[in-house]
């Protein structure tokens, strides 16, 4: 009886860490402007294999490519990638893909996991994806 109610307890925490972390990936990237431009891929890794990693992932990653893959997920994992794109561009442009997620597999209920991705040009635009899984 006592096992059980730790367990719910643990879970209940692990949902309202999840919760915060949601809510703090909202407030973090509100931009002005809105807009969409190029998927470059995120994840050394997944980029890396490019289209074999839909089936080979196995941890948070797998949330931009094939959501599936979050079942093998075996701990807690936050992630973030950010990437300059396209440097030195003549016109000094700055394009940057920024990406942050988080993965947190439940004993009973399987994987819960949310990911924010911002694609952007500085001070004028970016384009912000929530994932959740």
């Amino acid at each position: 009886m006592k096992t059980q109610r730790r367990e719910q307890n643990s879970a209940l925490k692990k949902i309202v860490c999840f919760l915060i972390l949601s809510l703090s990936f909202e407030f973090c990237f509100l931009k002005r402007a809105h807009s969409a431009f190029e998927d470059v891929g995120t994840g050394a890794r997944a980029v890396a294999l490019g289209g074999a990693y839909t089936a080979l992932g196995n941890d948070t990653w797998s949330l931009m490519y094939n959501p599936a893959g979050l079942a093998r997920l075996e701990h807690l994992e936050i992630i973030s990638e950010y990437s300059q794109l396209f440097s030195r561009l003549t016109d000094g442009s700055d394009l940057s893909q920024y990406f942050m997620g988080a993965g947190i597999p439940m004993k009973s209920f399987g994987t819960i996991a949310l990911g924010c991705k911002e694609f952007g040009l500085k001070d004028i635009s970016s384009g912000i994806f929530l994932t959740t899984g």
